[in-house]
């Protein structure tokens, strides 16, 4: 039985996720869904310029495990608030290219779950709580329809590829908050958007 697996096969092979029972940890289901996201994070790579960008297991299932609790908690709204906050641990701060690509695997997802949060209650601990994580991960907070800025910072550790990937993804949702500086900001406008 692998319950985080099956979750994670479900979203990226579909997009949808269901459930059935509320979510489980099972132990032997973290190395299963390890090397899941492992083998997505290789392909996602290759659509990266510049250096190669190395794996952060860590991250990507605390991001796994995250965005499977942000989904059962926006279908599942009797949950207590406590449980939520106590569910939805955020991930530490990305300090490396590795971090921000890891957790970008499911997080891209979040501006999904965050827009059917809000629309619910936008002052709810879930749509909270999304928006916090969001906020601390802009590499997949950029998606999402965010008004205030991010709360790490926009270099990326530097890396061109990510730089670039950022750019693209505001291009497409620029919003004043989430505009860079420096050399982000440079691909920004090499990008190009419309006035914000």
């Amino acid at each position: 039985m692998h319950p985080l697996t099956d979750f994670l096969e479900s979203l990226f092979d579909d997009g949808a996720v269901t459930f059935s029972d509320r979510p489980v940890a099972i132990p032997d289901d973290r190395r299963a869904a390890r090397d899941l996201l492992d083998r997505v994070f290789a392909a996602q790579r290759l659509s990266v310029a510049g250096p190669p960008v190395a794996f952060d297991a860590d991250t990507a299932l605390a991001a796994a495990e995250f965005v499977r609790w942000a989904c059962w908690f926006v279908v599942n709204r009797d949950e207590p608030a406590a449980e939520v906050e106590r569910m939805l641990t955020v991930p530490p701060e990305p300090q490396t290219a590795g971090q921000h690509l890891s957790a970008d695997l499911t997080f891209r997802y979040l501006a999904q779950v965050h827009r059917r949060a809000r629309a619910l209650s936008p002052d709810d601990p879930l749509t909270v709580r999304l928006e916090e994580t969001l906020r601390r991960f802009p590499f997949s907070g950029v998606l999402a329809d965010v008004a205030v800025g991010p709360t790490t910072g926009l270099a990326f550790d530097n890396h061109p590829g990510l730089q670039l990937l950022y750019a693209e993804r505001f291009a497409k949702h620029a919003r004043t908050a989430w505009r860079p500086g420096g050399r982000t900001g440079e691909y920004v406008e090499l990008v190009g958007t419309g006035p914000v």
